[in-house]
Order: structure tokens, then C-alpha cells, then sequence
């Protein structure tokens, strides 16, 4: 019951301990978000340390579990 801020995506993969997986692609769909007026994007934490798009608040996720305590903190 915890809304996710405007104009955020989730890119990943979740697998069955909670771990967020990389997907392919993901620098293309980032900048896509970004084109549609997406703003923040959390991403799988090995992906996110190499991506790097003009307009994009990347934030690394390695487990769904820390999606709670990423979005309680504003961003």
C-alpha cells in the first residue's frame, strides 16, 4: 500500500529469492522513460553502476525488499 512516486520505473527481473536480475536492453528502454517524461528508474544493481542517460535518476535495486526503504526516502 505504498504508491511509488510519479514518473518512476522498475526495470528488472525478479527471480524467485527476490533478487532483481538484469534485463537486456535496458539502456534503450531508459531513454525511452525518459522521452515519455519518466524521471526516476530503479534498476538491478549491476546495471545500474554502467548505465549513465541525460534525464535519468538511476537508483540500484538488488532486491525487491529495498524497494520498501528506497520509496519511504523521498528522492
Amino acid at each position: 500500500n505504498i504508491p511509488l512516486p510519479p514518473e518512476t520505473v522498475i526495470l528488472g527481473e525478479i527471480g524467485l529469492t527476490g533478487e532483481v536480475r538484469p534485463v537486456s536492453g535496458i539502456e534503450k528502454r531508459i531513454k525511452e522513460g525518459v522521452r515519455q517524461g519518466y524521471r526516476h528508474f530503479f534498476l538491478p544493481g549491476i546495471q545500474a553502476d554502467q548505465i549513465e542517460v541525460p534525464g535519468a535518476q538511476i537508483t540500484a535495486l538488488n532486491k525487491i525488499l529495498d524497494l520498501y526503504s528506497l520509496i519511504s526516502q523521498p528522492i
